[in-house]
């Protein structure tokens, strides 16, 4: 392994550990305070963020990578980014519920679903539109989260302003990477 694939690769793996630990943690935070459904939503998120990251950086344990066919994991990764968006849009909705709408949050997960079950059951070639379809879902939904906590921040509601923040980062990583 050349240096900057091993360089690569160990940051990689820290970054996938790291979410890991975080999604234990704040899933074990839940477990304690069931009422606190934001600590559920982000231990979920980062677990499915982990597991994205162990998919798409090959940061396989050891042997388990080479088993698995590309159909399988181009599946796998689909189901991901479908199931982060959703866990995103539930994490803000239940932190300022007051922001978001009902109506928008069952339309990005109803979405977010129908897209998973495409990626799931659809025959390659097709299936690798559904990263096309994601694109469709995400910016919107991207759009409105911004607003939400806008609003919220415009509120004074804690974290909102730290949110907006990240949400912008994040959308600006997934604009560069589309």
């Amino acid at each position: 392994m050349a240096d900057a694939d091993r360089d690569r690769w160990v940051v990689n793996a820290f970054l996938c550990g790291s979410l890991f630990v975080m999604g234990i943690y704040h899933l074990g935070v839940f477990r304690i305070w069931r009422k606190d459904l934001a600590r559920l939503y982000f231990g979920m998120l980062c677990l499915t963020l982990g597991a994205y990251t162990v998919v798409t950086a090959d940061v396989w344990p050891y042997g388990l990578g080479a088993e698995l066919s590309w159909k399988a994991v181009m599946r796998a990764q689909y189901v991901m980014m479908n199931g982060s968006l959703a866990l995103s849009a539930l994490l803000i909705a239940t932190l300022y519920p007051q922001e978001y709408s009902r109506r928008v949050l069952k339309t990005i997960i109803g979405s977010c679903v129908l897209l998973a079950v495409f990626s799931l059951v659809a025959p390659f070639p097709i299936v690798t539109y559904a990263d096309l379809i994601q694109s469709v879902i995400v910016i919107p939904a991207s759009v409105y989260c911004l607003y939400v906590l806008g609003l919220a921040a415009r509120r004074k509601q804690d974290g909102a302003l730290t949110g907006v923040i990240g949400v912008l980062v994040i959308s600006a990583l997934y604009i560069y990477l589309v």
